[in-house]
């Protein structure tokens, strides 16, 4: 009975590692990843935000793509704010004015909700940061968060929330908007 279960576990092994089952990248998603490569090395130029992960969903067509951000720099939760919606209307931009991708979205034009954008802050050394400052902000779903580190246990506690479009109408009304949608990055952040 030993011998019949490590082989009927062997044989199920083989059977899903088989070389004819591994996944192979659409023409769509090669795009996708083409697009979200180009985007990430114009706002790592602008900003020093780094790239440190990517993702997506898609099932017949692209339903949702995230990048996530490292920056080793503390910030304010206002240039947090303006460097997240940066993100967001550059990701957008890119998306939205390639012709080849349209047909493959889930709809045109991609909005907010259906981008995933998390801005990780660390220090300048690459350690979190202090207890009590902005450690994360995000955009999931249309919904802005804010998040702070707290100890005791040690989690990050969500200070704030607002949807896309409130941030966006706060940084209107500070004028950090110009004309055509285009985000003023105030401060060289990098």
């Amino acid at each position: 009975m030993r011998y019949f279960f490590l082989l009927v576990l062997t044989l199920l092994y083989s059977c899903y590692n088989s070389p004819s089952k591994s996944y192979q990248l659409t023409d769509y998603e090669k795009m996708a990843d083409k697009i979200t490569a180009q985007t990430a090395i114009k706002i790592e130029k602008e900003t020093g935000l780094r790239l440190c992960g990517v993702g997506g969903g898609a099932i017949n067509h692209i339903r949702k793509l995230n990048m996530s951000f490292d920056y080793c720099k503390e910030i304010s939760f206002e240039e947090g704010r303006r460097l997240l919606v940066y993100c967001v209307n550059e990701y957008l931009s890119a998306i939205n004015s390639n012709e080849e991708i349209r047909s493959h979205l889930i709809h045109y034009p991609f909005t907010p909700k259906d981008l995933e954008i998390k801005i990780f802050i660390r220090r300048p050394d690459h350690r979190e940061v202090a207890f009590g400052k902005l450690a994360v902000v995000s955009e999931v779903s249309g919904k802005v968060k804010y998040k702070i580190s707290q100890p005791d246990p040690v989690v990050l506690e969500q200070i704030h929330e607002e949807t896309y479009e409130e941030a966006v109408k706060v940084l209107e009304a500070e004028g950090s908007i110009a004309e055509g949608g285009k985000i003023i990055l105030k401060k060289k952040f990098i």
